[in-house]
């Protein structure tokens, strides 16, 4: 509704409920309402609402319930304690990974955090037009770009998320059991982390927002090649992502290893993971999940590619796309298409997160929990190997902290963290 009223002051001066105050107050009021639902959420209204005070029937009694009613009402949604958990893993995410243990939330709270780059990034600039007084100004801040006025911190906020990430596996990978297959998982899992922290400062150091267009072929070629590795990086973290939210995440896939006919050489198969406990009991349901999910990981595609040179290229598939589609995406601008695909991956991730729980409540994923399954009354030799492998109290991680695979993690971390820095003084010293 906000959007509407915002559009329609802007397109056609129509302004039904404030028509002598700025359009900027209609996203500033949607920015409060997203706030407050934060710090209120809605159980603790529905709570409050559903509290009976005194039932007395003179008047006195009433007003006296009346009151007692409403300040109970108020003492409910006011409530210091409605958020915890989430201020929690906000907190211990930040700390990571000098905090305590990362929990599933924590993991999870991340995780989800990693598909609101877009949004952190928006909202930032947003506060800033409404603190700097910039929203009454025509062209916004005084360089009247958007982009580049709010290039400076925008990398900080998009590193942010993969960076905490990044963290909380060095952390889980200090708690696991010492020469477990837990710890490889948690070191595979970092590494796709610190490949999109090097496509980020790729592209803050070389400034890149795009392909390679006609009006950027005189560049030199230490920035075209800085281009390509930007782009190489960034297919290999899709690649990368898209392969771990099937295998790991979701526990679709199943990697199994088996010898082959000239000798001992193991090779690698994947097999389709059985639906049969899982929450559907068909495969449409996954089998779509797993090329959706594709699709998704897929749509930064389109928001590096040239508005001109895809609709010339497309203009040449009239034959397949017809002779409207062209010109409808040259309608487009940038910051439609950042905010559709933007929206797209909000979908990606909602699904993701389903399929993640189910994974990790179904087969205990991410060895969260002490056991993988409740042990079985009849004495199984693999339950009991099993059960062994993973079994592990977070409280005897103090004999695997000395070791040598813990130092080479840690300086590798060390060493990241010296290189995203590294690369972020030299995009602000400029």
């Amino acid at each position: 509704m906000c959007f509407a009223l915002f559009v329609a002051k802007i397109k056609f001066g129509v302004d039904v409920f404030f028509p002598n105050t700025a359009p900027a107050y209609y996203p500033l009021g949607l920015g409060v309402f997203v706030i407050m639902s934060l710090v209120v959420p809605p159980s603790s209204i529905f709570a409050a609402a559903g509290i009976t005070g005194g039932n007395g029937r003179n008047g006195a009694d009433a007003n006296s319930g009346i009151k007692k009613k409403t300040l109970h009402f108020f003492s409910k949604i006011v409530n210091p304690y409605a958020r915890a958990s989430l201020v929690r893993s906000i907190g211990n995410s930040i700390c990571a990974p000098f905090g305590g243990h990362v929990r599933f939330r924590d993991n999870l709270v991340a995780d989800v955090a990693c598909s609101l780059v877009r949004c952190l990034v928006d909202f930032e600039y947003t506060t800033r037009l409404f603190v700097t007084g910039a929203y009454e100004k025509n062209g916004g801040f005084d360089d009247g770009n958007g982009h580049n006025s709010k290039f400076p911190i925008s990398p900080i906020i998009t590193c942010l998320p993969y960076w905490f990430r990044l963290q909380q596996c060095v952390r889980r990978f200090y708690d696991a059991k010492r020469g477990s297959r837990e710890r490889v998982e948690h070191v595979v899992n970092a590494g796709k982390y610190v490949v999109s922290l090097v496509a980020i400062c790729l592209a803050s150091a070389g400034q890149y927002t795009t392909v390679s267009t006609p009006e950027n072929e005189n560049e030199s070629d230490v920035s075209r090649r800085g281009r390509h590795a930007w782009l190489f990086f960034l297919c290999l973290g899709t690649l990368y992502a898209y392969l771990w939210d099937i295998v790991m995440d979701w526990g679709l896939l199943e990697v199994s290893v088996s010898e082959s006919f000239w000798g001992e050489m193991k090779i690698p198969r994947l097999k389709w993971a059985t639906t049969r406990d899982r929450v559907f009991h068909t495969r449409t349901f996954y089998a779509w999940a797993v090329f959706s999910n594709f699709v998704g990981r897929l749509a930064w595609a389109v928001t590096v590619t040239p508005r001109g040179v895809g609709v010339s290229r497309l203009a040449k598939m009239s034959w397949f796309f017809g002779d409207a589609s062209p010109a409808l995406l040259n309608k487009l601008s940038t910051e439609t298409v950042g905010t559709i695909v933007a929206a797209a991956e909000l979908l990606r991730r909602a699904q993701w997160t389903f399929l993640r729980l189910e994974n990790e409540y179904l087969n205990n994923a991410a060895r969260y929990r002490g056991d993988v399954a409740a042990p079985m009354l009849l004495d199984d030799v693999a339950q009991t190997s099993w059960a062994q492998e993973w079994k592990f109290s977070r409280e005897q991680t103090h004999e695997n902290n000395n070791t040598k695979s813990v130092y080479l993690v840690v300086a590798a971390n060390a060493l990241v963290a010296f290189g995203v820095a590294y690369v972020f003084y030299l995009v602000y010293s400029r």
